[in-house]
């Protein structure tokens, strides 16, 4: 019989439920309840007298579903005739491959001999889940939360990340890395056994870690083909943001549908991949997001590095101590890690020449520096005016008295903060004046950010903070930007914090991010967009911190200043459920009125597009608009009635005369502020809901005109949507041949912006094409990417559109159990998300591709 001539009710996500019909009904209820709570599909077979239907008709409901539950009483169920097994055992292994959560009640009578074999066995496998339950009631309660974990898994288990996304990569050592080989071996082959699964490497600040995490990855980075990334948490001071890094470095985007956590373990699934999560210390709450994570995305393994451990089950403690210094009994001429680093960092700045009568001073301030890698490193960086017994001495004089650090501290962290403290105390008043606000910055700063919290041109006193290396300067394309290192920066602050300056420098730090969004957000709109776009990535983590001293404050104003400049930037780089939380944090903590509460209404309702009832969508972006209106805020009210007629057009309130009613308004008010962009903006949206009734032609003709406008105005990322949905009109109208270059130019300039939604949508509508051509091997692949996209990606708020997803379906369904069409979709799905671009972007075919009928 052929299995794919059966299929579930419902194409939706969907759960198949094994259980006994008549001994566990009520369990079944409640479990029912449960995945319907959920959106899901609940598939199970309710009918007949029998524990189970025959055989062929649960083998395809299984074939169909993508998350098995199996719920287990006392009785193994009926085992037909000329079978062996029952069909409750069946169903468990014909699952095998699927995620499977197992229940088991803890209120039954003696349970039947091969029942109880079947689940010593399923305790036995450690891919399966199981828990125990004593009543319905408790039953639905994990269910509905098990399944949470696996949302993700809709999405095929999104199979690879884009390994070259720029965010995750590790990072590239700059120097030489010295007297670590030892450990670098040891902490790669606790990585490649896979055997704990979360490894922290543990020592005072500046031993070291991060660069022994880094060489240790890239040493076991063959054994990990999904990739491997690194994601520094030091910019971030909220526990809650852990995730969204990690999402970040793994180009899964955050639309604000509220699920990013099961997004991330969606995109990680069962592939072996390692993230390197670097500065735990400071955010030791999100230790349990971790430790879920891992229990979610079984091919994850984490190497974290923290001065504390973190705490949780599983943890394996590395611990990284100092660097190895030769004993007074050593030979003279032996030069140890500690006393070889020293050497390496001295010629690297330009030290004095150093021979063999030097090495017992080198020693010695090695020695004094208890061998503590980053001590080293500055003390090293002296050499330029001191020489190895100039600085033993000083070194002596001023180490041997102990600073008013902390007694909590660890003797190694007063070291190390002693020997920042000196190299502070090395400086003129100027430069320490500067160093001293420059812990405000979050990932970094440039020259103009410098200046404006210190209060005059920084140029000067940064380059002897440079000379010192306090501060280390990076080139960026054609400007200069500014680091420092986690413990530096950490002693800035702390200095600005005992001198009553942190909240004015948080101030001023602020000021100047709404410099720049007010700055820059125009120029998001025209010919430098896409540079525009760029040079904000790089602040990306400083804007961040300016909206939490905003939030924190409750300037709601400037607040949503910085959120409406920005806002083609938080959309293109998927990161708008950040914007959504910032406007909900503010409606439920402060009194707004007037513009600032119309904004954040504007938010809060225009970034929902995932949510399944847009009703509450409807209600925020109405009174949006009002509050706009009574503000005068033309503009405002506009983009508020445009999105307000998109939700109304939404199927889930369909009052389709109401958002004609507000597009026609909306246009009103963009042609009064000559509002050009908005306006084309309003034709993509009235296009939209063009198609939502199935009038293409129409459809087609509001989307040219909003391209015309796009076009005049230069905006890459207005063209990026415009153009693409021209060319879906032209693929429902079956024009394949004018439609294919409008999609391609789309996907060119969603890539050339880093467009990770408007490339998964491209991807889509390219496969759609290549199966109408019966391109059965493009099609195949793109097929393969565009799921890969969308799972690593987040693009659950902007479904593919139902022509599309059919159109995949087919193509799937006509092809199951081809292996030469599932190595196809294999490819695709894990080319990663720049290269799946531009494979789609060939003017021509692979050479080795060939064609079918569909």
């Amino acid at each position: 019989m052929d299995m794919t001539t059966i299929r579930t009710p419902d194409q939706r996500l969907r759960v198949f439920v094994s259980s006994t019909l008549r001994e566990l009904e009520a369990e079944r209820a409640a479990t029912r309840a449960a995945i319907e709570r959920l959106m899901l599909t609940p598939v199970m077979f309710e009918t007949g007298s029998r524990p189970h239907p025959p055989r062929e008709l649960y083998r395809a409901y299984l074939a169909q579903s993508d998350i098995f539950v199996g719920i287990y009483g006392a009785s193994y169920g009926w085992i037909a005739p000329g079978e062996e097994l029952s069909g409750l055992e069946d169903e468990y292994r014909l699952a095998e491959g699927m995620p499977r959560l197992v229940y088991l009640t803890s209120v039954h009578g003696p349970r039947e001999a091969r029942l109880e074999a079947l689940i010593d066995r399923i305790r036995e496998y450690d891919d399966v889940a199981y828990a125990t339950f004593r009543d319905p009631e408790e039953l639905g309660e994990l269910v509905a939360r098990d399944l949470a974990l696996m949302i993700g898994e809709r999405f095929d288990r999104a199979r690879a990340a884009d390994a070259t996304h720029e965010a995750g990569l590790l990072p590239a050592p700059l120097d030489s890395f010295v007297g670590r080989q030892h450990e670098v071996e040891a902490v790669r082959s606790l990585l490649q056994e896979r055997r704990d699964r979360l490894v922290t490497l543990i020592g005072p600040g500046g031993v070291g870690k991060t660069r022994l995490a880094v060489a240790a990855a890239a040493a076991a980075a063959d054994a990990f083909p999904a990739g491997v990334h690194f994601v520094d948490l030091t910019p971030l001071h909220d526990p809650s943001l852990v995730i969204s890094a990690i999402a970040a470095a793994l180009g899964v985007i955050d639309v604000g549908d509220g699920r990013l956590e099961h997004r991330v373990a969606s995109a990680i699934g069962e592939r072996p991949r390692l993230l390197v999560i670097d500065n735990v210390e400071h955010l030791l709450d999100a230790a349990p997001q971790l430790v879920r994570l891992l229990a979610a995305a079984p091919g994850a393994v984490v190497l974290a590095t923290s001065r504390v451990a973190l705490g949780v089950a599983g943890e394996h403690r590395f611990e990284v101590r100092p660097l190895a210094v030769r004993g007074d009994d050593a030979d003279a001429a032996t030069v140890g890690p500690a006393e070889q680093l020293f050497l390496d960092r001295a010629a690297a700045v330009g030290g004095g020449e150093l021979d063999g009568s030097d090495l017992a001073h080198i020693r010695a301030v090695c020695r004094a520096l208890d061998g503590l890698p980053l001590a080293i490193e500055l003390a090293a960086a002296r050499t330029r005016l001191l020489t190895p017994a100039e600085l033993w001495e000083r070194l002596g004089r001023g180490l041997d008295v102990l600073p008013a650090a902390g007694p909590d501290r660890p003797e190694r962290q007063r070291t190390l903060a002693r020997t920042i403290e000196w190299s502070i105390d090395l400086l003129d008043e100027e430069a320490r004046t500067v160093f001293d606000a420059l812990g405000v910055f979050s990932g970094g700063f440039d020259l103009d950010a410098a200046s404006a919290v210190v209060g005059h041109d920084a140029l000067e006193p940064l380059a002897r903070l440079v000379d010192a290396s306090l501060v280390v300067h990076e080139a960026s394309g054609r400007s200069s930007r500014f680091t420092m290192l986690t413990t530096v920066q950490t002693a800035s602050a702390e200095r600005a914090a005992a001198q009553g300056r942190a909240t004015a420098l948080a101030d001023l730090h602020a000021a100047h991010y709404i410099t720049v969004a007010r700055r820059e957000g125009p120029r998001l709109y025209g010919p430098d967009g896409v540079d525009t776009l760029w040079r904000l990535r790089a602040d990306n983590e400083n804007l961040r911190a300016a909206a939490r001293t905003l939030l924190d404050q409750g300037r709601a104003e400037e607040l949503t200043v910085v959120a409406r400049r920005l806002f083609p930037y938080w959309w293109a780089t998927g990161r708008q459920g950040e914007v959504r939380a910032w406007m909900r944090e503010l409606l439920a903590t402060r009194s707004l009125e007037g513009r600032p509460r119309a904004a954040a209404l504007y938010f809060s309702g225009s970034i929902t597009f995932g949510d399944a009832d847009r009703t509450d969508a409807v209600r925020e972006l109405r009174a949006s608009a009002e509050g706009f209106a009574a503000a005068g805020d033309v503009l405002g009210e506009a983009f508020a009635r445009n999105s307000l007629a998109l939700a109304l057009a939404d199927p889930s309130v369909g009052d389709m005369p109401a958002a004609e009613q507000e597009i026609a308004r909306a246009f009103e008010l963009f042609d009064e502020r000559r509002n050009g962009l908005g306006e084309s903006l309003a034709h993509v949206i009235h296009g939209l809901m063009g198609l939502a009734v199935g009038d293409v032609d129409e459809a087609h003709r509001r989307f040219l005109l909003g391209d015309e406008i796009a076009t005049a105005g230069r905006d890459e990322f207005s063209r990026a949507m415009s153009e693409h949905f021209v060319g879906v009109a032209e693929v429902l109208a079956g024009d394949l041949t004018t439609a294919e270059p409008h999609l391609r130019d789309s996907l060119r300039r969603s890539v050339r912006l880093s467009y990770v939604e408007g490339i998964a949508h491209g991807l889509e509508a390219l496969c759609a094409i290549a199966a109408q051509r019966r391109d059965i091997e493009r099609a195949a692949t793109l097929l393969g990417a565009a799921r890969t996209a969308r799972g690593i990606s987040g693009v659950y708020n902007s479904p593919p559109l139902p022509h599309f997803d059919q159109t995949a379906r087919r193509l799937a369904e006509s092809h199951a159990g081809d292996p030469q069409f599932a190595s196809w979709v294999s490819a695709g799905a894990d080319l990663g998300t720049a290269a799946a671009a531009a494979y789609a972007l060939a003017d021509e075919p692979p050479e080795h591709g060939r064609q079918h009928d569909t």
